[in-house]
């Protein structure tokens, strides 16, 4: 929705507000009319104030129904209707209170201050000139009424106990009541307009710093689904050659090819080593795209918790074996299931605990547990290896990103471990906290829904 759309909404949700107000204006005056008449027995023009009181439900049921039609039918809502919609009903106000207030003392009468309210209300509603165009109406008629009577040409409705009688055909008092009402008025339009002005410069700075930060992450969404698109058809490209030069490798390395010299053999391995670190690092990168483009989950359903960890540890238990370091598992009876993709799972799993094994030393241990909170399950994998620096946690996650003490410790590497691992829980729509000390070990908690 365009700021001009927006700012024709807002108006006509602030006028169903003014005709609510209405109501309890004109409820208001009833009871005041009423109290005034049985209880201090002021003598009034009962017939003429409700006349007037009439009038005024009457326009504001008509105004309630065209606010309902502006609702319910937007496209009609255009700014020019809606603003002449507004102006109308306030200068209605402004005559059916200047009716009253002649039925009722006139300027004698203290109510007459509640001019300002409309002024206000016309400075939050309108424009700043047709604030003032207000305010103008506002004075205009406060002085016709006041100089009306005045001179004659309007009956003064005298109520005993607001003045003294007669103080509508005093110069003084009139004139001293039309200067104090008319400099107030305009000060009010003039100090309401200028804070709504400042308002709305506000809003409309808001609103467009938040179409420019919309059409920024737009840009970034795009760029970033680029880069996935590039990285993804890369890995592709590159998976099946590097996969052909390893096989190729092996059979030369298994002497299916002949007989290798001692030199022969020792670069033939190597180039086989590093020939497996870039397919890792390809596997790694299609996950990962994967994962950004949220493919990754492709087969929701419940996946029990107990089964990913099961397997995942068993297929990890060489490689702990051959570090010495032990792999636990400490999960409660009646874990309930959590909704995901099993692969995608065991992806985040396997990439969590081959972490800990790698950067934990001889003798340490990784630790699997799990525990029920309720509308989701939590997934702890804790080991007691060399800890992330306080510096690194908020990094760890980033693609390729490893720490300095993790690349002392352990070479090899791709830096995309976690970043999948990231992948998949915001693709399950779970979160994942970090906590470590460095020296004494990690630990990741891993919170994914339940299956409902």
């Amino acid at each position: 929705m365009n700021p001009r759309s927006l700012a024709t909404a807002e108006l006509t949700d602030r006028i169903g507000w003014l005709i609510r107000l209405r109501w309890v204006a004109i409820a208001g005056v009833g009871v005041t009319v009423a109290v005034a008449t049985l209880f201090f027995h002021l003598r009034l023009a009962l017939p003429q104030l409700g006349a007037a009181l009439l009038v005024l439900a009457v326009y504001n049921l008509a105004g309630h129904a065209v606010a309902r039609r502006l609702r319910r039918h937007p496209e009609e809502a255009r700014p020019e209707r809606a603003s002449a919609f507004a102006n109308a009903q306030i200068a209605m106000d402004l005559v059916c209170l200047a009716a009253l207030l002649h039925f009722s003392g006139g300027l004698e009468n203290p109510f007459i201050f509640y001019f300002i309210f409309h002024v206000i209300i016309a400075s939050i509603l309108l424009s700043q000139k047709a604030a003032f165009r207000q305010a103008t109406l506002a004075v205009a008629l406060v002085t016709a009424l006041g100089l009306g009577e005045y001179a004659g040409l309007l009956r003064h409705y005298y109520v005993p106990g607001l003045s003294a009688a007669g103080s509508h055909q005093n110069l003084s008092f009139v004139a001293a009541n039309l200067f104090v009402i008319t400099s107030t008025l305009y000060i009010a339009a003039y100090m309401g307009t200028s804070i709504t002005g400042r308002l709305r410069q506000r809003e409309r700075e808001v609103s467009r710093l938040t179409a420019d930060l919309q059409t920024a992450y737009e840009h970034l969404s795009r760029v970033e689904q680029m880069k996935s698109s590039y990285m993804r058809k890369v890995a592709h490209e590159l998976r099946s050659p590097l996969a052909a030069i390893q096989t190729t490798l092996r059979v030369i390395l298994d002497g299916l090819a002949g007989e290798l010299s001692e030199k022969s053999r020792e670069l033939a391995e190597r180039v086989e080593r590093r020939t497996h670190g870039l397919l890792r690092v390809t596997n790694d990168l299609l996950i990962l795209s994967r994962a950004q483009d949220g493919r990754l989950p492709e087969q929701m359903g419940p996946v029990d918790l107990r089964e990913v960890v099961e397997r995942v540890t068993a297929l990890l238990s060489p490689r702990a074996e051959g570090k010495e370091v032990r792999v636990v598992t400490s999960l409660p009876d009646g874990l309930p299931s959590i909704r995901g993709d099993r692969e995608a799972l065991e992806q985040l799993l396997t990439n969590l605990v081959a972490n800990g094994i790698k950067y934990t030393p001889a003798g340490g241990t990784v630790c699997v547990s799990g525990e029920n909170r309720g509308d989701s399950v939590q997934l702890l994998v804790a080991d007691t290896g060399i800890g992330v620096l306080a510096a690194d946690i908020p990094k760890i996650f980033d693609e390729f990103y490893r720490g300095q003490n993790a690349r002392e410790f352990a070479g090899e590497g791709t830096g995309l471990g976690l970043s999948i691992v990231n992948a998949i829980v915001a693709a399950h729509r779970g979160t994942i906290e970090v906590t470590s000390e460095l020296g004494k070990g990690t630990t990741f908690a891993v919170s994914l829904p339940r299956h409902a």
